[in-house]
């Protein structure tokens, strides 16, 4: 990560001055209303104009291989989202509640040490003692979409502990609607509260009048475990059934006028060609095969994942885990 990017011939010809990316957690999409799910729990995606992608696969069913294989340009992580944005012209942010330094955060926190202002709520691992709430960054997001600094804009990338496990430590205990267990319901009110956010956000944006664009997706999803009590299971990240890979997609800006949903599949390891494409950034580093910004096959040989050995592996290949509850 010391050493400098390798990004060439980087050109800005994006439409908009402010650009946030909000990384979720652990939110497998057929528990979202936004995907059919029975309970309201996405009132804002519901409502709001823009585009839904509805085949998007992360890279991998955990943080690190996912989000290294999609913010970055693996292995060399010196090329990713934050230094393509600064080659842009463009300010660039990243507000995190994950941890700063551990095992598992540091290649991640790395990249967001990159930006020009960086803030994270945890000074240790993603499971400090201190439970802080992804509520707790909106201070933060609405000094970063109220000071006007760079060339062609900025870009401000909020990554959220969202539905992690514990799901409960998310939602401080409460949920609105109990359904088949306690932690489910706590990981359904916790996409509820992510969905919160996301309107608290763009309130920010739209009272700023400025030319804004805002993304949201889940670094991965989860899969149900059947614990030692019987009939009772618990959520837990997992590499074995395809939930864990199907993740939300949504993408909304100042002045989206419609409902627009893109079926055609979309991957994780290629969330870089999508990010320049929607930002509007060319660098001869960075190969677009297609438009992914609509329902243009991208993967004609099908989609590869990363699993827990490092292996890449074909998605289709991947069981589905039949719906619990």
């Amino acid at each position: 990560m010391n050493n400098a990017d390798t990004f060439e011939n980087v050109k800005f010809s994006g439409k908009y001055n402010t650009y946030v990316v909000v990384i979720g957690e652990s939110v497998r999409k057929d528990y979202m209303h936004m995907y059919g799910f029975e309970i309201n729990n996405t009132p804002f995606m519901d409502s709001t104009n823009g585009v839904r992608f509805l085949n998007y696969i992360s890279a991998g069913s955990s943080t690190l291989p996912s989000l290294t294989n999609s913010l970055t340009q693996y292995p060399n992580l010196s090329n990713n989202i934050i230094t393509l944005a600064k080659k842009a012209g463009l300010y660039t942010y990243w507000i995190s509640n994950q941890g700063f330094i551990g095992d598992i955060e540091s290649p991640i926190s790395s990249i967001g040490r990159k930006a020009d202002e960086y803030f994270f709520l945890k000074k240790g691992g993603y499971n400090s003692k201190i439970k802080y709430q992804d509520s707790d960054l909106l201070p933060k997001i609405s000094e970063s979409i109220n000071i006007n600094k760079g060339v062609n804009g900025k870009l401000i990338v909020i990554h959220l502990m969202g539905s992690h496990t514990p799901t409960c430590h998310r939602t401080n205990d409460e949920f609105d609607i109990f359904y088949g267990n306690i932690e489910l319901s706590c990981y359904i009110q916790s996409i509820k509260n992510t969905d919160k956010l996301l309107s608290n956000i763009q309130s920010l944006l739209t009272d700023t009048n400025s030319m804004w664009s805002m993304m949201y997706f889940s670094d991965h999803g989860l899969s149900f475990n059947k614990k030692s009590i019987k009939h009772d299971y618990e959520l837990i990240h997992s590499d074995a059934y395809k939930q864990s890979f199907e993740v939300p997609f949504f993408i909304t800006s100042f002045d989206s006028n419609e409902k627009k949903s893109i079926s055609a599949e979309r991957s994780g390891l290629s969330f870089l060609g999508l990010f320049s494409e929607w930002i509007g950034i060319e660098s001869k580093n960075i190969l677009r095969s297609c438009h992914y910004l609509s329902d243009e096959d991208c993967n004609p040989e099908g989609i590869k994942v990363y699993n827990y050995k490092n292996h890449k592996i074909d998605f289709q290949q991947i069981p589905r885990q039949e719906k619990i509850y």
